[in-house]
């Protein structure tokens, strides 16, 4: 008899036998498109994110790995075999310059700085929102736009006179491991309009 009871029902509502209640698929539908809705980014801000996490696994799958190889070689070299090469020295500083300015906007953007964690988690989080986005706006944004308007001129003036190595053996063509400095702090600014856009949210923050 309940088989029957149940397709007799109306097509529009459905009966949850085990827990007894009755739910129409319309309600259940707008709840979930309200949280879908809710979770959706906008185009512009999934771009931007798109954008600083390419930087991020540039920093991770490139300028990282080079970093850890040329400092092995170089190592391994001068400890082993008694030789030195200033152009592998020059070039695992600049492996470690690009690594940090590819990566400053991703680890701001997934929340992985190092904050005073002993103030910071006693205050509410209301509090802590309102605290970050006062500072993104004061200090953090300005701070990327000085550092591409410096970073952009120095890259350039070092471009114009084809600035290298001072040291003989030196590494030439300066300019493109200065660029990192200009590219870093977009990447930083982008990652600061992010988060004043759009406050933290947990999958901003996993790996």
């Amino acid at each position: 008899h309940a088989v029957k009871h149940l397709q007799l029902a109306p097509a529009d509502l459905q009966v949850d036998i085990l827990g007894g209640h009755q739910q129409q698929p319309g309600v259940a539908n707008r709840r979930t498109g309200g949280a879908n809705a809710h979770a959706k980014i906008n185009p512009r801000l999934k771009a931007i994110k798109k954008t600083v996490l390419s930087g991020g696994a540039a920093a991770a799958l490139v300028f990282l790995p080079g970093l850890t190889l040329t400092s092995i070689f170089d190592i391994a070299t001068r400890r082993f075999l008694q030789l030195g090469s200033t152009p592998l020295q020059e070039l695992t500083w600049h492996f470690f310059f690009a690594c940090v300015m590819f990566g400053i906007g991703y680890a701001h953007l997934k929340d992985r700085h190092v904050r005073v964690d002993i103030l910071r988690e006693r205050l509410p989080d209301r509090t802590k929102r309102l605290i970050e986005r006062v500072l993104l706006i004061a200090l953090l944004i300005p701070l990327s736009l000085v550092l591409l308007w410096f970073g952009a001129r120095m890259t350039w003036l070092s471009y114009v006179q084809d600035e290298g190595s001072r040291a003989a053996l030196g590494l030439s063509s300066r300019w493109i491991v200065k660029s990192a400095l200009p590219i870093g702090a977009i990447l930083l600014f982008l990652a600061a309009c992010y988060r004043l856009a759009r406050p933290a949210q947990s999958d901003d923050r996993d790996p």
